[in-house]
């Protein structure tokens, strides 16, 4: 049985600059014209911040192109234009004011991310690259010159963002790498830590993940994803540490009460125990089935909610739930994914197991292997299936690459299964 508990991060979102309220951005310094425009420009752009964050963007608009026209040296009011247009959903227009205005200041830094963002959303990822690449590099030549804190925060935006194309692409080492630098130009930028934490949790540093995921969450007590990345690192440890993970996740749950996710991973500490006592494993089975029903409540006719449930009811001998449960899943094997297909057959091979069915069960937890070939813990079901229903010749095979695959790190709730295993092989030497 292989229970995952999956690093959630495909890639983290790309960050986004705020609007900029004053008019010192870009070269960070202020135009060189009339001080009393410079004052009336900043009330306009004051004015059109506070219209948008009440979300009245045609007022905004309207105030930060007074602020425009006063003269185009006022980068933040251009910038902040592009920025409304954006969330008014005129992205072709963003994109054109964006472009203009990487023209007219070419060694600005929010605009270009800014702009790598909008390419970046609209799949361009080449156009994307350059954009933050170009972002980075201006930063850097700035801040060689000059110590401009703002100028640091935009900076750490870019490397982030950056971070998050390479990790679309695969490349993890540059995304840590990026993300490292992003975290050294703003310590406080919580989601950065958060992401740092998220990407060494998928690349199997649980430990130095755990870390980067505490100070995302030192900085934001109400970021209840990091408290979720924290327990899914516990619980991928070898061994897994399930209640440090429990603990993290009922933090987790306080925040976000509807979370289905803190449920799924509330389910599979339960599975994960492993205690020796049998009492105590069927009353962890049943806590497990309580999170994933709340699982399906949240996530009506979803595959993987069902084969969760049903995976649960069969360890805790609930046979007929169980069945019922797979009844209700797609009949086409084409609208299920591998992975659930694998769960399907281990379902049932604990159906079957637990009838006393043991060449049947045996012949699930196989199929169960063969779809996910990484799973020594099917391959261990099997061959004591098999042993049971003396077919010893499958029984060997199966035992043997079980316990080649597992190693002496296997997770703690197939100690007992794997020391029966080897009594098992010395029996059939």
């Amino acid at each position: 049985m292989k229970i995952i508990a999956r690093a959630a991060l495909a890639a983290f979102p790309l960050v986004s600059a705020c609007l900029c309220v004053s008019c010192d951005t870009t070269g960070y310094e202020r135009p060189r014209i009339d001080e009393k425009k410079i004052e009336r420009a900043e009330e306009y752009i004051k004015k059109g911040s506070y219209y948008f964050k009440e979300r009245a963007y045609r007022q905004a608009l309207s105030e930060f192109r007074k602020a425009a026209k006063i003269s185009p040296e006022f980068f933040n009011a251009r910038y902040n234009i592009a920025k409304t247009h954006i969330q008014r959903g005129n992205i072709d227009k963003a994109i054109e004011e964006l472009k203009k205005l990487n023209s007219d200041f070419k060694g600005n830094i929010a605009a270009f991310n800014a702009l790598g963002q909008v390419f970046s959303e609209r799949g361009k990822e080449k156009e994307a690259l350059k954009m933050f690449s170009t972002a980075i590099g201006n930063g850097e030549a700035l801040l060689k010159n000059a110590k401009v804190p703002q100028a640091r925060v935009d900076i750490a935006m870019a490397y982030h963002n950056l971070a998050s194309m390479q990790m679309k692409a695969g490349n993890l080492d540059e995304a840590e790498e990026n993300l490292r630098k992003s975290i050294e130009m703003h310590d406080s930028n919580f989601y950065s830590h958060y992401a740092l934490g998220a990407l060494l949790v998928r690349t199997g540093k649980y430990e130095e993940a755990r870390e980067e995921l505490k100070k995302a969450r030192e900085l934001n007590a109400r970021f209840v994803q990091a408290d979720i990345e924290i327990a899914r690192a516990y619980l991928l440890s070898k061994p897994p540490h399930v209640m440090f993970a429990i603990s993290a996740l009922r933090d987790a749950l306080r925040k976000d009460p509807d979370n289905p996710e803190i449920f799924e991973l509330l389910g599979n500490c339960y599975i994960l125990r492993g205690k020796p006592d049998e009492k105590a494993k069927e009353s962890d089975y049943t806590e497990a089935i309580k999170y994933y029903r709340e699982v399906l409540n949240l996530n009506k006719k979803d595959a993987k909610s069902l084969i969760l449930l049903a995976r649960a009811c069969a360890l805790a001998g609930e046979n007929d739930a169980a069945r019922e449960l797979l009844q209700k899943l797609p009949e086409k094997k084409t609208d299920i994914p591998p992975k659930i297909r694998m769960q399907v057959h281990l379902v049932r091979g604990h159906i079957l197991k637990s009838e006393g069915k043991w060449a049947q069960a045996g012949e699930e937890f196989k199929k169960a292997a063969e779809a996910g070939p990484d799973d020594g813990a099917a391959l261990l079901e099997a061959g004591l299936c098999f042993y049971k229903a003396k077919n010893y010749d499958e029984a060997r095979t199966r035992l043997e690459t079980a316990l080649g695959k597992l190693g002496d790190d296997a997770p703690g709730y197939l100690k007992a299964k794997i020391d029966a295993a080897k009594e098992m092989l010395l029996a059939l030497r």
